[in-house]
């Protein structure tokens, strides 16, 4: 058993401890001060708020002031005709494909009879266009252009004193002493 004179007491309440060394703050963080910074931080939203609402109407009168003065003269008003006729017509260049499909069918027939006929691209120089299939025969039989192949020049043997030639280094065989 302990020798300690709290075991033996059963109601034991922490008033009555005491510590001779501990030290508490004397005073919390008081209501008034708490409301006081609360107040200022609100005041100065609101002061922020109205500063920024200030410059945004400034800057707003201004950009106006600016567009009416470089406004264009106003538009005239034109005559109105009556609208006759189709309504795909009497929009300006560039119009809407009222079908796309159809467009592209006829893009497409349009490219095929011209890669399967003969005419003129340029009758002036002579230039002139064939179907492919016959192009396609013409190259099996002739076979492609190609480029001139460079001559190519002898291989360079070490100390022949070709300068020009890569490898060679116009160099000699270095002398072995004894």
């Amino acid at each position: 058993m302990s020798n300690h004179p709290h075991d033996e007491e059963r109601d034991l309440h922490f008033e009555q401890i005491q510590h001779s060394d501990t030290q508490y703050e004397s005073r919390d963080l008081g209501t008034r001060t708490l409301v006081g910074f609360v107040a200022g931080l609100g005041l100065m939203t609101f002061a922020m708020v109205l500063v920024a609402w200030g410059v945004l109407a400034f800057l707003s009168n201004f950009v106006n002031r600016e567009r009416a003065e470089n406004a264009p003269p106003p538009l005239t008003a034109m005559p109105q005709e009556p609208r006759k006729g189709d309504p795909a017509l009497r929009f300006p260049e560039p119009r809407l494909e009222k079908s796309e499909a159809a467009e592209s069918r006829r893009t497409l027939a349009a490219n095929e009879a011209q890669l399967s006929s003969y005419g003129w691209v340029d009758q002036k120089n002579g230039v002139a266009h064939i179907p492919i299939e016959r192009a396609m025969d013409q190259i099996a039989q002739q076979g492609l252009p190609t480029r001139p192949q460079p001559k190519a020049q002898p291989p360079a043997e070490f100390g022949s004193g070709i300068e020009n030639n890569a490898g060679a280094g116009g160099g000699y065989w270095p002398e072995v002493r004894n």
